[in-house]
């Protein structure tokens, strides 16, 4: 799995941006169930689409409570 940063987002069509480690953008389309908010990090899978490469299965990362006393550099998921 990718990891990345949402970048834009469009709530009308569930569609947006997100920029990952290599800071390639890729694009999202039709996320269900995910409250993304932009600069959240996620992880996620590429598949190639008829427009080009489209992330896929992304999914929020989810800190443990043992570290939320800590920044997110501090623990390594940004840069």
């Amino acid at each position: 799995m990718r990891r990345g940063k949402i970048k834009s987002i469009c709530l009308t069509n569930r569609s947006g941006i997100i920029i990952d480690e290599n800071r390639q953008t890729i694009g999202f389309n039709r996320l269900n169930d995910l409250d993304l908010e932009l600069n959240e990090t996620v992880f996620f899978e590429i598949e190639m689409k008829e427009n080009g490469l489209e992330a896929v299965n992304v999914k929020k990362i989810r800190i443990p409570a043992v570290a939320k006393n800590y920044s997110a550099a501090e623990i390594g998921l940004l840069h």
